[in-house]
């Protein structure tokens, strides 16, 4: 089992250790029927997040992790590191952010 799913032509492909259609249900009931809004997306993993909201909402997403498989995509930049807080703030505004796989590799992150 992956750590989280793929999303493929507008489909969950596989299964995760978290409920990744679950989260990423909820952020769209929130996000409502908008488009086209810019999304950070740090910790990325493989984009199953990314990937789902560049489709199913037309969003412009760069997605931030050093993992292997993150891939491009319609609507999704990559940038394959990890960067500090002076890094993340020269990528400029977003109207969304995701953090949804960093917290809990911090110390004391609670």
């Amino acid at each position: 089992m992956n750590y989280q799913p793929d999303w493929v032509d507008g489909q969950t492909v596989g299964t995760g250790r978290r409920d990744a259609e679950g989260r990423a249900d909820a952020i769209a009931d929130y996000l409502g029927d908008r488009r086209g809004f810019s999304v950070l997306d740090l910790g990325a993993y493989t984009g199953y997040f990314a990937h789902r909201f560049a489709y199913t909402h037309g969003a412009k997403v760069v997605a931030v992790d050093d993992h292997p498989n993150l891939r491009e995509g319609p609507g999704v930049v990559v940038v394959r590191e990890q960067l500090t807080p002076p890094a993340i703030r020269k990528l400029g505004p977003f109207d969304v952010a995701l953090c949804l796989s960093v917290l809990h590799h911090q110390p004391k992150w609670r």
